[in-house]
């Protein structure tokens, strides 16, 4: 009752656009569902909610902060590494990286073929597309931050 509450919570926090509060909120169910097996919010597999945290970084425009956050991830669980919520924020990561929006949505409709996006990881996901396409304030960083990286390995 309680995971179900904060769930919802979480969700409606990345729908309305406060990627923080929300990343704070998925990772902590994520690590509730660590503490107990046989409590697995909401019918949710812990991995999707580091999915939910590191997409809300990405919402958020922070490509530079991603491959930390999923090392973090990977810290506290180990399966995380092997999930197909990994799998599709590795590829997720490496579209962005190479400004491959038809990448991206290779990545997306390959890992939903199992049906498993919410409405709330399919609204993270629309934005992540927005940022990749240079749209709205998260594009805005995303490209900022790609451009540092560029100029970064220029020296």
């Amino acid at each position: 009752a309680a995971d179900g509450c904060k769930l919802r919570a979480a969700d409606m926090k990345a729908r309305r656009g406060d990627y923080g509060a929300a990343r704070t909120l998925y990772k902590e169910l994520a690590r509730e569902g660590l503490v107990s097996a046989m409590r697995s919010s909401a019918g949710r597999a812990s991995s999707m909610h580091w999915l939910q945290a590191v997409l809300c970084l990405l919402a958020e425009g922070r490509v530079d902060k991603v491959q930390a956050e999923l090392d973090a991830c990977v810290g506290e669980d180990g399966s995380f590494a092997s999930s197909p919520e990994f799998d599709l924020l590795h590829g997720v990561v490496q579209a962005l990286q190479a400004q491959d929006p038809v990448e991206f949505m290779a990545q997306v409709r390959k890992y939903d073929s199992g049906g498993g996006l919410s409405p709330a990881t399919t609204k993270l996901l629309t934005v992540v597309k927005e940022a990749l396409c240079g749209e709205g304030e998260a594009g805005k960083r995303v490209v900022e931050t790609l451009a540092k990286d560029e100029d970064d390995e220029l020296l």
